[in-house]
C-alpha cells in the first residue's frame, strides 16, 4: 500500500511539474523577446578549405541582430555527427553580435559539404548554414596505403 501511495505522489508531482513546464514555456513563446528577429551572418556558407585527415577543423558564423527583438537560439542542429556545433545560450540583443562555431571531424577523405539548422525565433523558425572542404588523407595514411 505504501508502494502504491508513493507511486500515485511521485506521477503527481511528475504531472504536475510538467504542466507547469508547458504553461512556462507556452507564456515565454507568447511574450515580446521570442517575437521574431531578423539576423545577418557574415556568411552562410563557410569554406574549410584543404584539411588534414584526422585533424579536427573549427571554424566560426558570426551573426548580428538586425532586428528590434532579442535573437533567442533553442537549438543548433548539424546534418552529421562529424560537426560540433558551440552556441551562445542567452538571448543576442538587437544590434549585437554573436557567434556560432563549428568544428568539422575529417576522419574521411574527400569533398564534403555538410548543413548546420540553426533554430530560433526568425521568420520560418530556423537558418540553415554550411561547411564544406576536401579531406586529403595525411602523410602516415598515405604510406600505409602504399603497395
Amino acid at each position: 500500500m505504501k508502494r502504491l501511495m508513493l507511486s500515485i505522489l511521485i506521477g503527481s508531482f511528475i504531472a504536475l511539474s510538467l504542466t507547469f513546464g508547458l504553461v512556462h514555456v507556452n507564456d515565454l513563446f507568447d511574450s515580446k523577446e521570442l517575437q521574431n528577429t531578423t539576423i545577418e551572418f557574415d556568411h552562410a556558407e563557410l569554406d574549410l578549405g584543404n584539411l588534414k585527415q584526422g585533424k579536427p577543423q573549427p571554424g566560426t558564423f558570426t551573426f548580428t541582430n538586425t532586428g528590434d527583438t532579442p535573437f533567442v537560439m533553442t537549438n543548433v542542429v548539424t546534418s552529421c555527427g562529424c560537426t560540433t556545433p558551440e552556441w551562445p545560450r542567452h538571448p543576442i540583443n538587437p544590434g549585437k553580435t554573436g557567434e556560432i562555431k563549428v568544428t568539422y571531424d575529417a576522419q574521411h577523405t574527400g569533398r564534403f559539404i555538410k548543413t548546420i539548422r540553426v533554430e530560433g525565433n526568425v521568420a520560418g523558425g530556423y537558418i540553415t548554414l554550411s561547411i564544406k572542404g576536401q579531406v586529403q588523407a595525411n602523410e602516415s595514411n598515405q604510406s600505409d596505403q602504399a603497395p
